[in-house]
């Protein structure tokens, strides 16, 4: 159980980590637009808070994509348990599991893509 529970606090660290930056990535958005329509009088205003409620908008979407996200990992941790960190989309292990230690995440490993070691030679 202790590889479940490093794959859950990874599950957990990405999930603040994501928050802490698009809170950081809005808030510079926010100020942003206040400065932009501080002496605007009161149509700047009104623009003001229509690209503020834009922006909390987007804010909302994301957090919404980050809460789906943790909620993805989540119920890998359950169905796949300590096995859940090698999966593709797992949180801060997107690197792909056993694919990496076997090469395979390289590309072109089939044989329709690999160059003939020894190509036939073509009769006239």
């Amino acid at each position: 159980m202790a590889s479940s529970r490093k794959a859950d606090e990874a599950s957990t660290s990405n999930y603040v980590r994501k928050m802490r930056e698009t809170d950081k990535k809005f808030n510079k958005k926010y100020l942003a637009i206040k400065a932009k329509y501080k002496d605007r009088g009161a149509s700047g205003e009104e623009q003001m808070r229509k690209e503020l409620a834009i922006l909390l908008a987007e804010k909302d979407e994301a957090g919404n994509k980050r809460f789906r996200k943790s909620m993805q990992d989540d119920d890998n941790i359950v169905k796949y348990g300590k096995d859940a960190m090698k999966g593709k989309s797992f949180a801060k292990y997107n690197k792909g599991g056993m694919t990496k230690k076997m090469g395979y995440n390289k590309g072109g490993m089939c044989g329709a893509s690999n160059p003939a070691a020894r190509p036939m030679k073509k009769g006239k």
